[in-house]
């Protein structure tokens, strides 16, 4: 006899699985590359902002949730912020993609499924994606003065959020195009 879960059921598990993936990352980010942080919590390499914008690239709101949640968890535990700046933070780390992804759908008319995106229009979704985050999270840093760096900072972001984010995209473009090579081949 199945089991019938609601829908909230559903978009629960999306939640925590997304906020668990991305800090999965973040931690995986920090063990990996803790030697190019520039300032705490500014990397040269960001792996998690491509697994933030893969995931609400996949999962719409539910995985922007996820995001927020976890970051906040992170902001709060790991950074110890108060719990204003770990709310701020967080609602950037989960708005900052969902953004991008709808100003290239509206703007750039990309196609919102990933497994359909060429290779330029990715690279144009990463691009959008490393300037938004970044600015807005520095813009929030330097308002409530917890960053005297903005420029900098800014900058640093903008090149760890695009490495990051076109090593997780292209790994995630290379992962389905080779399921569906093995589909084809069955």
């Amino acid at each position: 006899m199945a089991v019938n879960r609601p829908p909230y059921f559903a978009a629960v598990l999306t939640v925590v699985g997304c906020g668990m993936a991305y800090a999965l990352f973040f931690l995986l980010n920090h063990l990996m590359f803790q030697q190019l942080e520039f300032v705490q919590g500014v990397n040269w390499v960001f792996l998690p902002s491509g697994m933030r914008l893969s995931l609400v690239i996949i999962f719409l709101e539910w995985g922007a949730l996820g995001i927020a949640l976890a970051s906040m968890a992170i902001s709060f535990f790991g950074y110890e912020m108060s719990a204003l700046d770990a709310m701020a933070t967080g609602g950037i780390s989960g708005l900052a993609p969902w953004l991008a992804r709808r100003l290239c759908m509206d703007w750039l008319k990309l196609n919102p499924d990933i497994q359909y995106l060429k290779p330029r229009q990715l690279i144009q979704l990463t691009v959008v994606f490393a300037i938004i985050s970044p600015v807005l999270h520095q813009l929030w840093y330097s308002w409530n003065n917890s960053s005297t760096q903005f420029v900098q900072a800014t900058l640093v972001m903008i090149v760890g959020d695009l490495l990051g984010s076109l090593i997780i995209l292209w790994g995630l473009r290379l992962f389905v195009w080779w399921m569906r090579s093995r589909r084809i081949q069955d």
